[in-house]
């Protein structure tokens, strides 16, 4: 449950910082709090033999109201609630056993941010991923995309697609929406 809980937090704060890059906001102690705040909830709604039970109530939800764990953990770690404005106004993420996954826009593609065991094959594998790498921290136990030219839509995956196209400054959220539900 950790290494999920871990990749969805690392996904909601990477978009946070990348929106507030230049401020000082103390998006760690975010990140702390609201993997707590998931780890009591998931706590008895988890169920590995049978992930896709309670998938619901894992459910991180924005649709033009910011979700109630999410304010949660902002009041807790001291973290302005307007600093979660920055998100974007519709997404879905999905915290599964062995799958953590998302939706920017009500039509947009899913991503896959972590997968865990592999069904088919036994194989064990992570794939977490980050929008970028924080400047300012030393070490992070995410990897992020390498840089690349522009997204080829016949040979990157939509999850690549969508790390390339987040990587451009002047690129804002319902930019982004339309681009990955295209």
């Amino acid at each position: 449950m950790n290494k999920e809980i871990n990749a969805a937090t690392g996904f909601l704060c990477n978009l946070l910082r990348r929106a507030t890059r230049g401020q000082f906001v103390d998006i760690d102690n975010f990140d702390k709090c609201l993997q707590r705040i998931l780890v009591e909830r998931y706590e008895n709604h988890w169920f590995p033999e049978r992930p896709f039970r309670g998938s619901g109530y894992r459910c991180i939800r924005i649709n033009h109201n910011v979700e109630p764990l999410l304010k949660r953990a902002a009041d807790e770690s001291g973290l302005a609630a307007n600093f979660l404005n920055n998100l974007p106004n519709e997404l879905t993420i999905w915290v599964d056993p062995n799958e953590v996954s998302y939706r920017i826009g009500e039509d947009g593609s899913i991503g896959v941010l972590y997968k865990g065991e592999d069904e088919l094959n036994g194989n064990h594998q992570s794939s977490s991923i980050s929008l970028e790498a924080n400047k300012n921290q030393t070490s992070s136990p995410r990897s992020s995309l390498p840089s690349s030219p522009a997204p080829s839509r016949s040979s990157k995956s939509c999850n690549q697609q969508f790390y390339s196209a987040i990587k451009a400054d002047n690129l804002n959220f319902r930019q982004l929406a339309a681009y990955v539900s295209s």
